[in-house]
């Protein structure tokens, strides 16, 4: 996806996600990288 996060920072964000959503699954973790990606300014989803 092109994420250029190191795990030391991608970790917290990733707990914090998790916390805030319902749980952890698949779609959990894409929306994550969704949301990340868009913070980032990435370009669409992949």
């Amino acid at each position: 996806r092109g994420l250029s996060l190191s795990t030391k920072e991608l970790h917290p964000k990733a707990l914090e996600w998790e916390a805030s959503s319902s749980g952890r699954s698949g779609r959990v973790a894409r929306q994550f990288v969704d949301d990340l990606a868009g913070q980032l300014g990435l370009d669409g989803p992949a």
